[in-house]
């Protein structure tokens, strides 16, 4: 599923059914200048073909901005487990992810295969609802209440600006 059809808030996860991946565990949530932790277990078929995992993420920030993606390398742990985490910076949206695949071949494979898998923060700014919707359990009272405030701001700037230009054009032609 593309990133933009993704529902706010709302976590996806890859589907890794008949694929080399037997389960993973990864907290539901991230936290900002936090790590957040993901493990992945493969199958004994998988492991016999000395198949190995790592993932990309790649974190989006709550004025709109993803980063570039990052791919990870994932420690193994213990027969066909691997293990790693991610520390999103401030401010942060989402982290998307996704597994990427290797095998013996030195073919690669994604999960998904298209698009993201994608963990929420404690605080975001969904951008693509209208108005902009803040979600998720941490975010500070004032910035939930505050959003309605914020444009108006910029309104009544542009609008100062603006009169202010206007007169000292009107004042200079009179001089004239």
């Amino acid at each position: 599923m593309p990133v933009s059809a993704a529902e706010a808030g709302v976590n996806l996860d890859p589907d890794t059914a008949g694929t080399p991946v037997d389960s993973f565990v990864r907290d539901d949530i991230s936290f900002d200048l936090k790590a957040w932790n993901i493990s992945v277990s493969l199958t004994e078929n998988a492991i016999g073909n000395n198949t190995t995992v790592a993932i990309s993420t790649q974190i989006c920030v709550n004025s709109g901005f993803c980063h570039p993606p990052e791919s990870m390398t994932l420690e193994e742990i213990g027969n066909g487990t691997y293990s790693g985490s991610a520390t999103p910076m401030e401010d942060h949206t989402y982290i998307n992810w996704r597994f990427i695949l290797s095998y013996e071949d030195n073919s690669t494979e994604r999960l998904p295969a298209s698009g993201w898998s994608k963990i929420w923060s404690d605080c975001w700014l969904d951008l693509h609802s209208d108005p902009p919707l803040w979600g998720g359990n941490s975010c500070p009272e004032e910035v939930v209440e505050d959003e309605g405030f914020l444009p108006s701001i910029g309104v009544l700037g542009t609008t100062a600006t603006l009169m202010l230009a206007g007169a000292t054009y009107i004042n200079r032609k009179n001089k004239d």
